[in-house]
């Protein structure tokens, strides 16, 4: 018993000479809540079920019965603002996502969600799977025919996205880049076999910070999306057989909710 308290004295003293030698360092920092509405930053120093040891701006220690403490914060997780606000730097987040695009032959409707990782304060990697439908008017060449066809592509996307931070103010401006593949399938062909393929966007997004763990975000996509296959049609000189080949470029706007899952951030 005697022992242990004396480590906790030799801790602390030590802890007060680091913290107040290198009051630069705010990565080892964390702010503790209390339920009384107070907010104290230092470095914990020592804790247990009871009790915790924080060595504050002074140097001196200060002991916090647990049972007052309504949330902490590590600094080292989190971009610090104002009003209690943040932008988590570690973790893994869920992102889900709803949108809309527009171009001159149609548009498309998509929503998608995905698993992503922090790898560095500014960049996340992810992988995601959405459903979109694709709309958009076709001509073909079916024997001596030239049909005129509304095409709608429903599909399922795979795909692996990132997202590079330009800066990390209360309000983010970042990049998006996303990569993958469709399955689907075209409705209005009889018999109609698609060979959905490739997939690519990328656009710019914004954010701000929050002061949970859920955040908005909005994007602005360029997408291309490319489908392919043979289709089936009843045209007025008889039936008819075609092959297609189908670009769809579109311009979107996104709306989303980002859900923060394994940062250290904990409330109590």
């Amino acid at each position: 018993m005697h022992l242990s308290k004396l480590i906790l004295i030799i801790t602390v003293f030590i802890s007060q000479w680091s913290f107040s030698q290198s009051e630069s360092d705010p990565e080892e920092k964390t702010i503790l809540y209390t339920k009384d509405g107070t907010s104290i930053t230092g470095r914990i120093v020592y804790e247990d079920f009871l009790t915790t040891y924080l060595v504050i701006f002074t140097g001196d220690t200060i002991t916090i019965n647990n049972d007052d403490i309504a949330k902490k914060n590590q600094l080292k997780d989190l971009f610090r603002y104002p009003k209690s606000r943040f932008h988590y730097k570690e973790g893994f987040h869920i992102d889900g996502m709803l949108g809309i695009g527009l171009a001159g032959s149609g548009g498309h409707t998509y929503s998608d969600i995905s698993i992503n990782k922090r790898i560095t304060p500014k960049v996340t990697l992810g992988l995601g799977i959405g459903f979109q439908r694709l709309f958009s008017f076709l001509q073909v060449s079916a024997g001596a025919s030239t049909l005129n066809l509304n095409i709608t592509n429903s599909n399922i996307p795979l795909f692996a996205q990132g997202k590079y931070y330009v800066n990390r103010r209360r309000r983010s401006m970042y990049v998006h880049g996303r990569l993958g593949y469709t399955v689907g399938k075209n409705e209005e062909f009889n018999g109609s076999e698609s060979i959905n393929g490739f997939l690519a966007s990328y656009g710019i997004g914004f954010t701000k910070a929050t002061k949970g763990r859920v955040k908005t975000f909005f994007q602005i996509t360029q997408s291309h999306n490319y489908s392919g296959g043979s289709g089936f049609s009843q045209d007025i000189n008889g039936p008819a057989n075609f092959d297609y080949n189908i670009w769809f470029n579109r311009f979107g706007m996104s709306w989303g909710l980002e859900y923060n899952l394994s940062s250290k951030y904990k409330r109590n």
